[in-house]
């Protein structure tokens, strides 16, 4: 069984490297078989008996020019001429061996898919000339029929060439266009998670702040109710307050640089969100022409404010989520308290699939606030229809 397995692989690996190899290879290994060919029909050719030596030399020659045919596609057009001035003249039949014909039409077709601007118009004009080339062979006299089979067999080569390009170059602008796409979606990805970021750290200020400042209040009124004598008491009391303050006027001196003029009229006026302003979000949401059920399940307890906020913003860019994709739809909002997490579940039976048409923003900032308290994420498609984020946040209490 493993000597299996082991063939297998190598068999992969020695597949994927002879593609690799043809791939990088491709033109010289097309140069050398088709120079092998035409120095066969050479040797086996009764009619150059005579001059075999200059044909054998012009068999290598001239197939050689195609190992350039993307970069130089020109130079087997050239080649091609010469090989049938040749043959119309002191090495008669070089031209009608299948090799040659072969390598011409590689010749033409090479022409029209890689001739760049004003090669591309050389390249056409060589075209041109080689079919009275072809079709005027002095030893017989052409007919209308040589004229035709000389222009289609000629000419669709360079026509394929040219539509082939087209195809390359419209490709690769649309490749072009994803990747820039792909470029901006992740660089508004990062802005929104930076800015989600920032939102968290002033929130987060707010929480700490109001502890540090109830911290330093009862450490007043603790000092306050000492008994003369109890000195040490009232130099750790003195060393809370002092630490306390100075802890204040470094979260302010923090505030300062996290938000601007704008941002802190409107924050700082706005009453804090938690979860016990769940009813007036799913108000305002209604109003919008959602309809939300909201379930708790377990005893509600006091969350810590970080975990309350964070859980808040959750619902509230679960519920946006919903109206900007879900179409026509119904929310739910499920509160799950449990011995050691919260667990908040937002979910619709629309058929907007969750993020169809969105960024995605939303859901990275929702990412965003559940790591910072180490909780986990889940957001897809539910299995009967519609979408739903379901994140898990550790509250270190038992309830």
């Amino acid at each position: 069984m493993y000597d299996g397995v082991v063939g297998v692989t190598l068999s992969g690996v020695t597949a994927r490297g002879v593609r690799a190899f043809v791939s990088a290879h491709g033109d010289q290994l097309l140069a050398a078989g088709t120079a092998a060919l035409f120095v066969a029909e050479v040797l086996s050719s009764n009619e150059l008996t005579g001059y075999r030596g200059w044909a054998l030399l012009v068999a290598v020659l001239m197939p050689a020019s195609l190992a350039l045919r993307r970069s130089m596609p020109v130079l087997p057009l050239l080649a091609a001429v010469v090989v049938i001035q040749l043959s119309h003249s002191v090495l008669p039949g070089l031209a009608d061996t299948g090799a040659f014909l072969f390598a011409i039409l590689v010749a033409i077709y090479s022409a029209g898919a890689h001739a760049q601007r004003a090669t591309l118009v050389l390249t056409a004009a060589l075209v041109v000339a080689i079919i009275p080339l072809a079709a005027l062979d002095p030893q017989q006299e052409p007919d209308l029929g040589d004229w035709i089979f000389f222009m289609v067999f000629l000419g669709a080569p360079f026509v394929a060439g040219l539509a082939f390009r087209r195809r390359r170059l419209r490709d690769l602008e649309l490749a072009e266009r994803a990747l820039a796409a792909e470029q901006e979606s992740v660089a508004l990805a990062e802005a929104a998670v930076e800015a989600e970021r920032l939102r968290i750290a002033r929130e987060l200020h707010d929480v700490v702040a109001h502890a540090i400042s109830l911290i330093v209040v009862q450490s007043r009124g603790g000092r306050r109710s000492l008994e003369p004598r109890d000195d040490s008491a009232r130099r750790a009391f003195d060393t809370i307050e002092h630490a306390g303050e100075q802890a204040l006027v470094e979260m302010r001196r923090m505030l300062q640089v996290l938000r601007t003029e704008e941002a802190v009229g409107a924050e700082t006026l706005a009453p804090r969100p938690t979860l016990g302003r769940l009813d007036d979000l799913v108000a305002d949401v209604a109003r919008a022409g959602l309809l939300v059920d909201v379930v708790v399940e377990g005893t509600p307890v006091e969350l810590p404010p970080g975990v309350d906020l964070s859980a808040y913003r959750i619902v509230q860019e679960g519920l946006t989520n919903v109206m900007k994709h879900a179409g026509r739809a119904r929310a739910q909002v499920l509160l799950r308290y449990r011995p050691e997490d919260l667990e908040i579940e937002v979910s619709d039976d629309g058929d907007g699939g969750g993020t169809r048409g969105g960024s995605g923003h939303g859901l990275a900032g929702v990412r965003e606030r559940v790591s910072v308290h180490g909780g986990t994420l889940h957001a897809g498609p539910r299995p009967g229809g519609g979408f739903e984020i379901r994140a898990s946040l550790p509250t270190g209490v038992v309830a």
